[in-house]
């Protein structure tokens, strides 16, 4: 007769050699907020497989499609803006698409982390603060976007 297999719950995170880098998922969003998306969306990454969050492959997804669709946006604004197809003073308008998807994707991985987080922190694992991340990423912000206006429009 064979050994059984340990017992394992679906929903509960399991951590791996990335344990101490685990961040409550507040953090990531405050980063994409006050920073950009250039660092927001592989922190939150990061923190999945960290956390060894049970939903690690969908956030990532999501993350990636939340890149692929702010680089689309981006170059969509800028291309109607290049050719004059907005009416005066809208472009400042149309750019707000970016941000607003920016939030959009923030927020949907911040509700698929925070249950794993909470799963993970009520079984006593650690967490460490943020803090210091985004404040620094926030005070380097201008000098890493500064450059071309998609990567500027698309990460910001």
């Amino acid at each position: 007769m064979s050994a059984p297999s340990p017992y394992r719950i679906v929903d509960e995170p399991s951590p791996g050699a990335l344990v101490r880098a685990v961040v409550s998922p507040l953090w990531p969003l405050f980063a994409l907020l006050f920073a950009g998306a250039w660092v927001a969306l592989p922190w939150f990454v990061l923190n999945a497989f960290a956390l060894g969050s049970a939903t690690r492959a969908r956030e990532t997804f999501l993350a990636a499609a939340g890149l692929a669709g702010s680089l689309a946006l981006a170059a969509l604004v800028l291309g109607l803006d290049a050719r004059g197809a907005m009416p005066a003073g809208a472009s400042d308008y149309v750019r707000m698409l970016v941000v607003a998807w920016h939030l959009l994707v923030g927020f949907g991985l911040y509700v698929l982390q925070a249950r794993g987080f909470r799963v993970y922190t009520q079984l006593g694992g650690p967490a460490r603060s943020g803090f210091w991340i985004v404040l620094l990423t926030t005070v380097v912000k201008a000098r890493v976007l500064a450059g071309s206006p998609l990567w500027t429009l698309s990460l910001s």
